[in-house]
């Protein structure tokens, strides 16, 4: 069977999902489900900001040189 919270493939007979840690007996909803963390967004979020601030000041150093 597979885990209600996350998917991950789980053996017959397990109380638990090794993955996430849901306990089978508990009652799930799926407005239960929380997706991506706020640390992935976080690192998203400064990935992009980190690589179009470097574009941007690329772009600006071909400008000033005349590039």
């Amino acid at each position: 069977m597979y885990c209600p919270r996350c998917g991950t493939f789980v053996e017959d007979g397990v109380f638990m999902c090794k993955r996430c840690g849901f306990h089978f007996d508990e009652p799930f909803s799926a407005q239960a489900r929380s997706g991506h963390s706020l640390l992935w967004w976080l690192v998203v979020l400064t990935v992009v900001g980190v690589g179009s601030s470097m574009l941007m000041a690329l772009l600006l150093y071909l400008m000033v040189m005349g590039i």
